[in-house]
């Protein structure tokens, strides 16, 4: 097996066939690149916050950090249920199925556009709201880093 090789299964079709997992290629380095941006503001405003908490804990613990974390925790899987829960009942169940499933059930399907596994029509609503949250979630982490950056005393 050659190391530049792509991965024998993969979640998505690049090229071949009309069932493609992802329809536009070409958005895939755009959610990537929106993925990554959520996902590092966040760790910087976390890492933060821990430490902020750990040291007004006496004797440096962990306890308010460990309580911000189960708490944390508590919440994602608590959505992570509520994706499940909306898969099932309005996305046609693309979640849960094996990519084997999934294949035949796609065969199947006579009109894209109307089915839930395959239909994914644009809500401009809730793209404004997500560029929205990710605008201000970076602007947060940038806000936090400089101030604690500049001053680290000030708490």
């Amino acid at each position: 097996m050659e190391l530049d090789s792509p991965p024998r299964r993969c979640s998505y079709r690049i090229a071949g066939r009309n069932d493609q997992r992802v329809p536009d290629q070409s958005k895939l380095g755009t959610a990537f690149g929106i993925w990554r941006a959520f996902n590092n503001s966040g760790s910087t405003i976390m890492d933060i916050v821990f430490g902020v908490l750990q040291d007004g804990t006496d004797n440096m613990g962990y306890d308010k950090v460990l309580i911000l974390s189960i708490t944390l925790k508590t919440v994602a899987f608590l959505l992570g249920c509520g994706y499940i829960f909306i898969d099932y009942r309005f996305l046609g169940k693309g979640m849960t199925l094996s990519e084997k499933a999934r294949t035949k059930r796609e065969e199947e399907i006579e009109d894209r556009d109307a089915d839930p596994l395959t239909a994914r029509p644009v809500n401009l609503y809730v793209t404004k709201t997500a560029l929205g949250l990710l605008f201000g979630i970076v602007v947060s982490a940038w806000v936090i880093f400089l101030k604690y950056l500049i001053d680290p005393s000030s708490q």
